[in-house]
């Protein structure tokens, strides 16, 4: 509790410009849709474990570009095993693939991997849909947090400049000096 005497310590809250009202907007939403994304990714992740597990680990991230890419053309068991050395090489290149991981590779990962469900047909279609509508959501979360990240820098790039610290007082007394991490110009 404060006394009558503590009153002159006290300084009044001040309100946040509109410019940092605005960013803590961008921010939070921002950061709101990453969880998101990570979210439907373990969802993906977890749906392709029992579906195609060769699609869960081919590449280092689920929800990069050519993970999304190879999930919308190959959704399936069924479609990755007409893939061999040569044509997965052909098709990665035709999507611009520049990872340093040799097509060689990748294919004896989607070989050596546990095989996904084959033959039922409805199986096959459920598994299917399920990829590509987990696909389609994470292509949509990723598209609106590259939007929100490049509003965030123009945001923050007009942002009102800070005014300058004041002298503060050092040790010993009557010595004034600058805050630390102010540099000097002369």
């Amino acid at each position: 509790m404060w006394c009558a005497p503590d009153r002159r310590r006290l300084q009044p809250l001040v309100r946040d410009s509109e410019a940092t009202t605005a960013l803590r907007s961008l921010v939070r939403a921002r950061r709101d849709l990453v969880t998101h994304r990570v979210a439907v990714a373990n969802q993906l992740r977890a749906h392709l474990q029992t579906a195609f597990p060769a699609g869960a680990c081919l590449f280092a991230d689920l929800d990069s570009a050519i993970s999304l890419r190879f999930l919308e053309r190959f959704p399936t068991q069924d479609k990755a095993d007409w893939l061999s050395p040569k044509r997965l090489a052909g098709w990665l290149r035709s999507v611009g693939y520049t990872g340093r991981t040799d097509p060689a590779v990748l294919h004896d990962r989607l070989v050596t991997a546990p095989r996904g469900v084959v033959g039922a047909p409805a199986q096959v279609h459920a598994a299917t849909t399920t990829t590509a509508s987990f696909v389609a959501v994470l292509r949509v979360l990723a598209a609106q947090i590259a939007t929100l990240g490049g509003t965030r820098c123009t945001t923050a790039s007009t942002w009102p400049p800070a005014p300058p610290p004041a002298l503060s007082p050092r040790w010993p007394p009557g010595r004034w000096c600058r805050p630390a991490g102010w540099a000097s110009t002369g």
